[in-house]
């Protein structure tokens, strides 16, 4: 995978992207199987060959400004419509978006699209979540999730729920030092939070044993769809548990955590 050296600006955040990808999990795609994708999941930085990537990166730049500050990211346009085709259709138009090779996002959030230039330049491997800011990670990568589903990018919403299980599955013992009712209550304030992203959040109260998660009961009583949703998954898990195999188990989990 090529990284790319974009221009900087005073306007323009830079984007700096973490090293190294996810590891692989019996429960998530594995993404080096073609049969699991998709001619739309073929689009991502993660797919593309370095003689393509090369030739988007030459192309002209763009300025996404972004939110009511409207803080400025500067994209390569041809990187940015071929893995988007909704911002092709701005750009590459007779928009004028496409004059002035300038859009203005103003109801997305800029920190959910320093996340998303992080992705589009090198894929998976950016998508990482740190355990000091584990609560706030959490958040931006739903709310990316949400943009990822209005540009229909199904690509990038299964890569943040990739990013998330592997992070909260990898932590083993010390998952149990995960605020999980920060991490709910944050999620649930969030107006129509994805279904793919509760479930990530519900797997966790399934590892867990919840009985034991400190303050849990005040969020159950003073949040109705949480305790619902609480209520259903465990309900959900304990019956494939009894009655579905162990691959039959990891098939309907996937349904619940990919689009």
């Amino acid at each position: 995978m090529a990284k790319s050296n974009n221009k900087s600006t005073q306007k323009t955040q830079t984007v700096v992207p973490s090293e190294g990808g996810p590891p692989s999990d019996p429960g998530m795609k594995d993404s080096s199987d073609p049969d699991n994708k998709s001619p739309g999941d073929r689009v991502s930085v993660d797919d593309m060959p370095l003689s393509q990537f090369a030739s988007l990166m030459a192309s002209p730049t763009v300025t996404l400004f972004v939110g009511p500050k409207r803080k400025a990211f500067i994209v390569h346009k041809d990187l940015l419509c071929h893995v988007v085709p909704y911002f092709a259709k701005a750009f590459n138009n007779v928009f004028r978006e496409s004059r002035d090779k300038e859009m203005y996002l103003a109801e997305e959030n800029p920190a959910s699209i320093e996340l998303f230039m992080t992705w589009l330049y090198r894929g998976s491997a950016g998508l990482a979540l740190t355990e000091t800011n584990i609560v706030a990670d959490t958040v931006n990568f739903t709310n990316l999730y949400i943009t990822a589903d209005k540009w229909c990018l199904p690509v990038l919403q299964n890569s943040l729920v990739d990013a998330l299980l592997t992070y909260f599955r990898g932590l083993g013992d010390d998952l149990k030092t995960v605020n999980f009712v920060k991490i709910a209550s944050e999620l649930y304030e969030i107006p129509d939070c994805p279904g793919p992203i509760r479930s990530v959040l519900l797997s966790i109260s399934f590892e867990l044993d919840v009985t034991k998660i400190e303050h849990v009961y005040s969020l159950i009583k003073s949040n109705e769809h949480f305790a619902r949703d609480l209520a259903c998954w465990h309900l959900y898990r304990s019956s494939l548990t009894v009655y579905g195999g162990e691959e039959m188990t990891k098939g309907e989990l996937r349904k619940r955590f990919y689009v």
